[in-house]
């Protein structure tokens, strides 16, 4: 069931535009992003495997494993940035109400993924500051 009777001010429709065009100039920037993630990773494995200086406990191959993750962790509001501007571009273009549909379910997708990343990192921060207060306290260390 194809409706094509999409009843938007053009207004509306130069923001859903606009909109659309941000997030593929933005997703272009992830997937670039992503290939300098997945460039330093193989930077710092060969580095780490090739220089003894950086082949202790904490070697770069651990931060590279760090780099690999985030890099798969970044795939997916890319892609949902860029299924919003294409829907995006579709539905202004031919007044289609699923590519709005579209448009507006992948655009929540990508808000809800930085939402809950944003909720994930936040707290990691508090783990790790009362692990620091807690590796403080058992050295000894004093707090300021």
């Amino acid at each position: 069931m194809e409706e094509k009777d999409l009843q938007l001010l053009e207004e509306s429709k130069l923001y859903v535009s606009s909109t659309g065009k941000w997030m593929k100039f933005f997703a272009v920037l992830g997937c670039i992003g992503i290939a300098f993630l997945v460039l330093c990773t193989f930077f710092m494995m060969v580095v780490g495997a090739y220089i003894p200086m950086f082949s202790g406990v904490m070697s770069l191959r651990w931060f590279s494993l760090i780099y690999i993750v985030l890099a798969v962790i970044y795939v997916w509001p890319i892609i949902y940035m860029f299924r919003a501007s294409a829907a995006a571009k579709l539905a202004v273009e031919s007044n289609d109400n699923i590519q709005m549909a579209e448009f507006l379910k992948n655009n929540k997708s990508f808000w809800k993924f930085c939402g809950i990343l944003t909720i994930v990192v936040l707290c990691i921060y508090v783990v790790a500051i009362i692990g620091i207060i807690i590796a403080a306290i058992a050295t000894g260390m004093p707090m300021m």
